[in-house]
């Protein structure tokens, strides 16, 4: 796991069962860093799916809003 996953992770974590923003990985993972983008947010999201597979799952995607670590796989 890269160390922006574990950054990932961590704000996850801090935050159970809460939906964080796009905004708020930002904030939070990159520090408003002026080239970081919401699509940056997405890319990273994916490639922390990919690194906790098989619970790839419990990273939940909340449309519209961002995403949320739940307390369970959804298989």
């Amino acid at each position: 796991m890269s160390p922006t996953g574990f950054k990932l992770l961590r704000l996850y974590l801090a935050h159970p069962g809460e939906v964080l923003s796009r905004d708020a990985f930002l904030q939070e993972v990159w520090m408003a860093q002026p080239d970081a983008r919401e699509r940056t947010v997405d890319v990273h999201i994916k490639f922390l799916r990919d690194a906790l597979r098989p619970f790839d799952t419990m990273i939940e995607t909340v449309r519209s809003r961002g995403y949320r670590l739940s307390s369970s796989p959804s298989h």
